[in-house]
Formats: structure tokens, C-alpha cells, sequence
């Protein structure tokens, strides 16, 4: 997957360790989606909380509901605390069709109604978790 100058400067401010190879075009990052840069930034800081003894720890693919088969991203589950990364990289993403989102709505609606609470990420708003996290526990 090819990446951009920027790209490669805005990983770097976000504390990310990045190793390059330059072509003609663009960068080039081996091994590294450009889709998960998020989601690794947020499993990342739930490693450091639970490293920290801020959590005890947390559960990634928790499966919430064993009817419809739901499952979080990641889950606290003593603070009934999901975190869900919305993969919205592609111009067709399940997400985004009818189906999708109307699934997506289904099960955070059962979450909330079993007394879940759900932090919702995209590509776009994942630098927000560190904040976010530090509200929620401090409500607590």
C-alpha cells in the first residue's frame, strides 16, 4: 500500500515508529494496512492502561450476546465499557450499506439496552479514545 509524505508525518506525530523505503511515487510502509493504523493505536493504549494498572485489562471480540452473536472490538468488561472501530477505508464498506449500518444500529441498541456504554471510532476521530477514556473514568 502506497502512503504519502503526510501520511508518514502524521503517523510520526502520533508516536508511531515508522521504517521507510522511498520510490518515485510515494512512500511505501511494508506490512502495515493503512485501514488499522486506528485500531492499532487504540489496542496500543489499552495495553499501556492495563500495563499501568489504570484497568485490569480488557477483552478484544467479546462476544456480548449470545443470540445474535454480536461482538466488540474490545470490551472492559468490570466497567461494561466497549470500544468499537468502525471500518469505514473503502468507498463500499459494510458499514455503509443499508444492511450494514442497519446492523450496526441493532447491536449497539442491544449493548446500550444490557447496559453496555460504547465508544464509537473511525479513521478520522480515533485520536479522541485517549480523552474519551480519561472522561469515562473519571465519571465513574
Amino acid at each position: 500500500m502506497s502512503w504519502t509524505a503526510k501520511d508518514i508525518q502524521n503517523l510520526r506525530t502520533k508516536g508511531l515508529s515508522i521504517h521507510v523505503q522511498q520510490n518515485t511515487e510515494s512512500v511505501k510502509i511494508p506490512n502495515v494496512d493503512k485501514g488499522s493504523v486506528g485500531k492499532n493505536t487504540i489496542e496500543a493504549l489499552l495495553q499501556e492502561m492495563k500495563r499501568l494498572g489504570v484497568i485490569s485489562g480488557y477483552v478484544r471480540e467479546l462476544k456480548f450476546d449470545e443470540v445474535r452473536r454480536f461482538r466488540f472490538d474490545w470490551a472492559i468488561p468490570e466497567l461494561k465499557l466497549a470500544i468499537e472501530y468502525e471500518g469505514l477505508n473503502s468507498e463500499k464498506s459494510r458499514h455503509t450499506t443499508k444492511k450494514g449500518y442497519t446492523g450496526d444500529c441493532v447491536k449497539y441498541n442491544l449493548a446500550i439496552l444490557n447496559g453496555w456504554k460504547v465508544l464509537r471510532y473511525t479513521a478520522l476521530n480515533y485520536s479522541d479514545f485517549p480523552q474519551d477514556i480519561k472522561v469515562f473514568l473519571r465519571k465513574l
